[in-house]
């Protein structure tokens, strides 16, 4: 094991004499075995580590079992440790962020202030290489997603990324020491624990060297990923022109899309904003990024500019025959069954612009979205409504305009979203109120 953790080290120069070091430290196997084998070569490289644990205070008293246990075993391995006690829940809230996302964010923020110019040490290993990379591939991925965890980003190290889980397991059990287990580690609720647990078994089953082969993809990918890096480089040092970029290949030009767009943003572009980028370059066109920024094309020269946002009009307008807001034009009319015989588009009709007048308040609002509005879509989940504008694709500067309609505090329809489940026409409907935006005279 230890030459193993040696062979990485050198492999990815991780470590160097005098080196000061932050160890994330949870009390799972693979952080107490990271640990164990810093304390092997603490004399050898002349090492000053300090281990960090975090309490996100969300499993109660298993979570303070946690922290106990790394309070022993850091006495015992003569380890410094500091512990935080952090309300994640809570905090997340207040960010408005999911409590995964926020809290590896404020642990890396942690390590980063502890570190103070030094290096952290996290213990991911080769399970987790491979558990990263399927997710990545079932969300849809390119080859930097094939990349999965890199050995080492900037003062991050993972010394134990070519290291299995078994083999961690095995070197604990020879040196007889216990862990702690986070039980909802073990349970499937999560897509990332689903992969552990029933995905790479199989996986497992069908090639013994499976986890190899990880490695080797994950490897052959990240060459492939910095050689393509260093010809976007060359690329954007000379500050190629349109005609002569479209003259490479569409991988060069992705590529190059990519780093020319991250260097001015300082965000990489999904695939379908590169789709549009592409589309942009050909055509000599302009196209939205996340961000508020734009791509556009002129004089044969590439450009990534942050759009100006019009300030917000606000709008709250009480529902008559026609309402006028700062941006658009809408049409309400009360219709019956009767007046859709010739109607060949009811379906559509009904799901995004049709309402049950019985399910509905005298006194309808159409207003501008508002942070933390939600529908329930028929056949969808409840969501936000930014949410959905998101997974729509519909920018930032455009959403605002949109309308939405309010009846007693809920929302009843959303525009280009549809019509609330709750409210949607049925067969004891006898009228319903339609809406129709009638013109655009933004």
């Amino acid at each position: 094991m230890i030459n193993l953790f040696k062979q990485t080290v050198l492999k990815y120069n991780l470590i160097q004499k005098g080196d000061r070091i932050t160890i994330g430290l949870s009390g799972g196997a693979d952080s107490v075995c990271l640990a164990l084998l810093f304390c092997e070569i603490r004399d050898e490289y002349s090492l000053d580590f300090t281990a960090v644990h975090i309490n996100h205070l969300i499993r109660g008293e298993e979570a303070y079992r946690d922290m106990n246990f790394c309070i022993d075993f850091c006495k015992k391995k003569n380890i410094p440790l500091k512990t935080f006690e952090i309300d994640i829940k809570k905090l997340a809230k207040e960010a408005k962020m999911g409590v995964e996302e926020f809290a590896r964010q404020k642990r890396y923020k942690i390590f980063e202030t502890l570190s103070n110019g030094g290096k952290i040490a996290t213990a991911h290993n080769l399970d987790d290489v491979a558990e990263t990379l399927i997710f990545n591939i079932t969300r849809g991925t390119g080859l930097k997603g094939l990349c999965s965890i890199p050995a080492k980003r900037g003062n991050i190290i993972r010394p134990l990324i070519e290291t299995p889980r078994e083999k961690i397991e095995e070197f604990l059990k020879q040196k007889n020491q216990s862990f702690v287990t986070d039980s909802t580690n073990l349970e499937n609720d999560y897509s990332r624990n689903k992969i552990r647990h029933l995905v790479i078994p199989v996986l497992k089953e069908i090639n013994p060297m499976f986890l190899q082969s990880v490695l080797r993809l994950k490897e052959t990918s990240e060459d492939y990923t910095e050689y393509f890096n260093e010809i976007a480089e060359k690329l954007y040092n000379k500050n190629i022109s349109a005609e002569e970029l479209l003259k490479k290949s569409k991988a060069e030009i992705y590529e190059y899309l990519k780093y020319f767009i991250n260097k001015k943003t300082g965000a990489i572009p999904d695939k379908f904003h590169l789709e549009k980028c592409f589309d942009a370059l050909k055509s000599n066109g302009k196209t939205s990024l996340l961000l508020g920024y734009s791509f556009f094309v002129k004089n044969n020269k590439l450009f990534v500019k942050k759009e100006t946002c019009e300030k917000q009009e606000e709008f709250y307008k009480q529902v008559k025959c026609t309402v006028k807001t700062p941006y658009n034009f809408y049409k309400f009319e009360k219709k019956s069954l009767k007046d859709l015989k010739n109607n060949k588009n009811v379906y559509n009709l009904f799901l995004n612009n049709a309402i049950d007048c019985d399910k509905i308040c005298h006194s309808l609002i159409l207003r501008n979205r508002r942070a933390g509005d939600t529908i329930k879509i028929k056949r969808r989940p409840k969501k936000t409504i930014k949410a959905i504008y998101n997974e729509l694709k519909i920018s930032p500067e455009n959403r605002y305009k949109l309308a939405v309609l309010e009846c007693d505090g809920e929302i009843v329809w959303a525009e280009n979203i549809g019509v609330s489940e709750k409210f949607l026409p049925d067969k004891q409907t006898k009228m319903f109120l339609t809406i129709k935006r009638e013109a655009d005279y933004h």
